[in-house]
């Protein structure tokens, strides 16, 4: 800075309010506005936290039930595919000669088992459901 050069003066404006002339510093102004909008209490950004706590826990909830149900879908699949495999096994191997009890036995294992499967997975998906 050159001494012909005046320092840096901060800046004002003359205001007229009801014929009385006010100078307001230009700082003044941010300062009254920054206080109008207060950054958040604690107790508010508390809350905001636990928000979203909560809401990932969800998202992560959601993401593991469909895991699970995906999953369980898959293994009773696979299971009834491997039990018709081998009741179609021992049936070819025996001449088809199958006593009706045993045939029996299959189909009520078939449903007890998905039924099962499912009752499980839904209780654990909807946990306090009926």
């Amino acid at each position: 800075m050159s001494e012909d050069e005046p320092a840096a003066q901060p800046s004002s404006s003359p205001a007229v309010h009801g014929g009385v002339s006010v100078h307001v510093e230009s700082g003044a102004v941010d300062a009254v506005l920054a206080s109008a909008n207060p950054p958040p209490a604690p107790k508010d950004k508390l809350e905001a936290d636990k928000r979203k706590a909560e809401s990932e826990r969800l998202q992560i909830s959601v993401k593991l039930a469909k895991l699970i149900g995906y999953g369980a879908l898959i293994a009773v699949v696979i299971q009834v595919v491997l039990a018709d495999v081998g009741f179609f096994f021992y049936g070819f191997t025996n001449d088809w000669k199958i006593p009706a009890a045993a045939i029996t036995a299959w189909l009520a294992a078939i449903v007890v088992q998905v039924v099962g499967v499912v009752m499980v997975v839904a209780k654990d998906i909807f946990p306090g459901g009926t």
